[in-house]
Order: C-alpha cells, then sequence, then structure tokens
C-alpha cells in the first residue's frame, strides 16, 4: 500500500504530460462557446442553433474521448515500466499501485471537462430544433 501522503494529484497528473489535458480543456471551452451561441440563435429561431448544438456536443464528447486516450495511453506506459528487467516484485506492485491511479486523472478530467459543452450542446440543439420556424 502506497503511503497516504503520496497520493497522486491532479496536478501532478497536468506535470507529467499536459499536452493531452490542455487539448481537452481547449475543446471543451470551445465547446461551451459553440453551444452558448446555438442558445442564442435557438433564441432567434434560426436553424443554425441545431448544427451549433451539435458541433457543441461532439466537443463534449471529443474532450472525453481525449480524457479516456490519455488514461489508456499512461496504463500502457505503467505496463511498459512494470515490465523492466530488475525490478524487484515490491518495486513493480508500487509502480502499478500509484501509476494506476495517477492515470485515473485524464480520464475523470476529460469526462467532467467535457460533459458541460455536451449537455449544454443537447439543449441548445433541442432548443433550436423545438423553436425552429414552422415552413
Amino acid at each position: 500500500m502506497i503511503d497516504p501522503r503520496l497520493e497522486p494529484t491532479l496536478f501532478e497528473a497536468f506535470r507529467v504530460n499536459p499536452i493531452w489535458m490542455f487539448l481537452a480543456a481547449v475543446i471543451a471551452v470551445a465547446g461551451v462557446v459553440l453551444a452558448v451561441i446555438g442558445l442564442v440563435f435557438a433564441i432567434k429561431r434560426s436553424p443554425t442553433g441545431i448544427a451549433l448544438g451539435v458541433a457543441a456536443a461532439l466537443a463534449g464528447l471529443l474532450a472525453v474521448g481525449i480524457g479516456a486516450f490519455d488514461h489508456f495511453r499512461r496504463l500502457q506506459r505503467i505496463e511498459y515500466v512494470a515490465s523492466i528487467p530488475g525490478l524487484s516484485a515490491r518495486d513493480v506492485a508500487r509502480i502499478r499501485e500509484y501509476d494506476t491511479k495517477a492515470a485515473q486523472y485524464p480520464l475523470f478530467f476529460g469526462a467532467g471537462i467535457g460533459a458541460l459543452p455536451l449537455l449544454l450542446g443537447a439543449g441548445s440543439a433541442g432548443a433550436a430544433a423545438a423553436r425552429k420556424k414552422p415552413r
């Protein structure tokens, strides 16, 4: 078991390799902006609101996917490091336990940050479809 003072943190997950988590955050923020613009178009009864809402929902899904990709990439790296010859069984167990906990952060971060644009985008697309001008 790991010493509780050595638990991985979200800051450490950013420090190890920040590019994927930063990319998920940028895409999620872009999705929120698209969803808000889609809501404005929905209020104006423009059909463009549906497309913007769908694009925002897809941006949210992409942020979740990036988090999942980084999670599995880190798990693969753990197995690579654990297979290095010369490590004792105790060292391998410690590496696997600590790094598996640390590898969960990108997944949680991507799911957490991707949920907002996903829900806002779905709401925006639904509102735009409900308020669409009749033909």
